[in-house]
């Protein structure tokens, strides 16, 4: 009923009522074991993303905030799965990639400054592998969207990237996530070196090193008109 007169609600005086709806029906995301359920607000919302342009958009951001968190904790992995993360089977991918969408989604409404900061909220210097994977992999979705000037969130983000727990889903997150961030590490010259002797690292690795290539190719292709590649460095731990 609510998205057969979706209309009404979003663009007519009904939208704080609308919001509280929507509010309402985020809920469904509290059933992370009923999939069905649980994706109900994904497809709301996507429903709603284009009513929302020419309406007081701003009356439904504490809705993007709470489906952007609820993105952010339907994303995590079981510890089975953060073991086996390339052995997920196709359900599972599926839910994954829409809810990347909704992500996307979400960025486009909040911005991708304040999709970054609630990011970094949920890190809070968590070392569960779960969190650390669901953060990455969001990171990873808004990346391009995120300004190379960035200097609040990012650099504390990055600097921990050695640091997190060798496992194999947090470890293919990190590898997707710096390739992404290659705009940004070009324009961030302190971190290329070690981000690229990190990734030259993977690169032995059966299971991420295509990935490992095509994030060393992007971050290269983006510095090497700059004379920033360390080669040297990059060519001591291949050997």
């Amino acid at each position: 009923m609510f998205e057969t007169h979706m209309d009404l609600f979003v663009r007519g005086r009904y939208q704080a009522s609308c919001s509280q709806i929507l509010s309402q029906i985020l809920e469904c995301t509290k059933f992370p074991w009923d999939s069905k359920i649980s994706r109900i607000p994904i497809q709301t919302f996507d429903l709603l993303s284009d009513f929302i342009e020419n309406s007081e958009g701003a009356v439904f951001q504490p809705c993007y905030v709470s489906l952007f968190e609820s993105c952010l904790l339907q994303l995590r992995l079981s510890t089975e799965e953060l073991m086996s993360w390339d052995e997920l089977d196709h359900d599972k991918k599926m839910d994954r990639k829409d809810y990347q969408n909704c992500v996307i989604n979400c960025c486009d409404q909040l911005g991708p400054e304040e999709c970054l900061r609630l990011v970094f909220a949920a890190l809070n210097g968590s070392s569960d592998p779960a969190i650390l994977e669901s953060c990455l992999s969001c990171l990873s979705f808004i990346a391009r969207y995120l300004p190379s000037i960035e200097t609040v969130y990012l650099p504390t983000v990055v600097s921990n990237l050695a640091a997190l727990p060798d496992i194999p889903a947090v470890n293919a997150a990190r590898t997707e996530l710096v390739g992404r961030l290659s705009g940004w590490i070009s324009e961030n010259p302190a971190y290329i070196e070690p981000l690229l002797i990190q990734l030259v690292g993977t690169l032995p690795h059966p299971n991420l090193s295509l990935t490992a290539a095509n994030s060393i190719m992007q971050i290269c292709k983006l510095c090497s008109r700059s004379g920033r590649v360390p080669l040297l460095a990059m060519n001591e731990q291949i050997q």
